[in-house]
């Protein structure tokens, strides 16, 4: 028969108890929480980021940062022409929703980013977790003792360690990628107008085409995995308010607990070699 890693003393027992019976309370808890917070808070993020991307399209137009960036030739005609912002412009709502933007600096810019980006809807998903914890302590109850012979002890340990295990299996994987592909074709439109704008000029500027076209494909290659990582980042920030022991490890002490329950009790040892034997 299996031997336990450990010795289950009844200390260690009524330990793992209480241990399993809190996480399943929290597991249960977590599941809602989780299935609120990611859709919203992604979706919150979403929006931040695409209007705190604009300000960022927008900034590279301010007076103080083009002329910064007028000492390197390639940009210079593109930033002082008006012409991002003038594709920007036409975009319905946005463009009124960022005009009070600080973008006066990269350094304004980017901290306005990452306070309005990443700082609200993680504020929004710790409002909806006090909402939760708030009725869970309203319907909390104390911990049942385990009680029982030592076969009793180890079946209620093996059970309760399976409704754990099965819980955290429910927490569902939040993929960003969806989002990212959004907003990068969001973020890329501005420029792929100013683009077709310098093709359907009278005389476009090779140098503006190609300059524009080269910025249509960063947008759609590298500001895809800037947005990505940022996404993550954001996620992960996100999953704290859910966090969970890994599943991995929850199995490995269900299997522990569910041998430890087969090693005291000789009717379920005797149980299973009858059913390994018929199914064998």
């Amino acid at each position: 028969m299996f031997k336990p890693t450990k010795e289950m003393t009844p200390a260690r027992a009524g330990k793992l108890w209480n241990w399993l019976v809190k996480w399943e309370r929290r597991l249960k808890r977590n599941v809602v929480l989780c299935r609120i917070i990611q859709p919203l808070g992604a979706s919150i993020f979403t929006l931040n980021m695409l209007l705190s991307t604009m300000n960022l399209l927008y900034m590279f137009e301010h007076p103080s940062v083009v002329e910064k960036l007028s000492k390197i030739p390639l940009l210079s005609d593109i930033l002082g022409s008006g012409s991002v912002s003038a594709a920007l412009d036409k975009v319905p709502l946005l463009p009124a929703m960022v005009k009070s933007f600080p973008r006066e600096s990269m350094k304004a810019a980017l901290g306005f980013t990452c306070w309005f980006a990443f700082l609200i809807p993680l504020a929004v998903s710790a409002l909806v977790l006090g909402v939760l914890l708030v009725l869970q302590i309203r319907k909390a109850q104390p911990i049942p003792a385990l009680k029982g012979t030592e076969a009793q002890c180890a079946k209620a340990l093996a059970h309760q360690a399976e409704r754990v295990y099965q819980l955290r299996k429910k927490l569902p994987f939040w993929s960003v990628f969806a989002e990212t592909t959004v907003l990068t074709a969001l973020t890329a439109w501005p420029v792929l107008a100013v683009c077709l704008g310098f093709l359907g000029g009278e005389e476009p500027a090779i140098l503006q085409i190609t300059i524009s076209v080269f910025a249509l494909l960063v947008c759609l290659f590298v500001v895809f995995w800037v947005f990505a990582g940022c996404f993550w980042i954001f996620a992960r920030l996100n999953s704290l308010y859910y966090y969970a022991p890994g599943e991995w490890r929850l199995w490995q002490l269900f299997n522990e607990l569910d041998d430890h329950w087969e090693s005291v009790d000789p009717a379920e040892y005797d149980r299973r070699e009858k059913a390994e034997k018929k199914h064998g």
